[in-house]
């Protein structure tokens, strides 16, 4: 501990596990960072892991050596605030909304092949039902959604740039603490 102290240039450091109090905060960011790093190859589970969380001090920026030392470690640094939280919470929300659109595309397809299959194992044909899937296929083809992504991707970022820590090497010089924004 006092070596990751010296790293951050902080005495106050609260740790917590992971899957304790703060986790359903902790999987929101886990879940956010990991589809922004794989954009539309995400499965929607996160295969970020973390194992405790790291509370430092408000306006906290990130050190260098601490982001050297243990960047194989770090998810990101984020400033939260409850305004933060209320955003991450609605744009995850969004996310499952979005899931579940292209979902539905997908079902409907699988829908009508599996009544085109039901009518063939009894014999039966329906010309309706293939022309249903050929309209279906000129329909939702691979832009479906498309739109909707993207800017869920744009207000993922603006989350992201907005709460995350920052280097003071990003801050213009002759800039007060009080200047920086923080958090929207």
């Amino acid at each position: 501990m006092g070596k990751l102290k010296r790293a951050l240039g902080t005495d106050h450091i609260k740790i917590y596990k992971a899957t304790g109090y703060h986790s359903y905060v902790v999987q929101r960011i886990e879940e956010l960072v990991d589809h922004m790093r794989n954009f539309g190859n995400s499965s929607g589970r996160s295969k970020i892991n973390s194992t405790h969380v790291m509370i430092l001090p408000l306006g906290y920026y990130e050190k260098v050596l601490a982001t050297l030392a243990y960047s194989a470690q770090l998810v990101g640094g984020f400033n939260l605030t409850t305004t933060a939280l209320d955003e991450l919470e609605t744009i995850g929300k969004k996310r499952w909304n979005i899931n579940r659109i292209a979902c539905t595309a997908k079902e409907i397809r699988e829908t009508l092949e599996r009544s085109q299959e039901a009518a063939e194992r009894v014999g039966m044909s329906d010309p309706s039902l293939q022309a249903a899937i050929d309209q279906h296929d000129a329909n939702f083809d691979s832009n479906y959604g498309q739109y909707i992504l993207e800017e869920y991707q744009r207000q993922q970022q603006s989350w992201y740039e907005r709460y995350t820590w920052r280097d003071r090497r990003d801050i213009a010089a002759g800039t007060t603490d009080s200047e920086i924004p923080l958090a929207a």
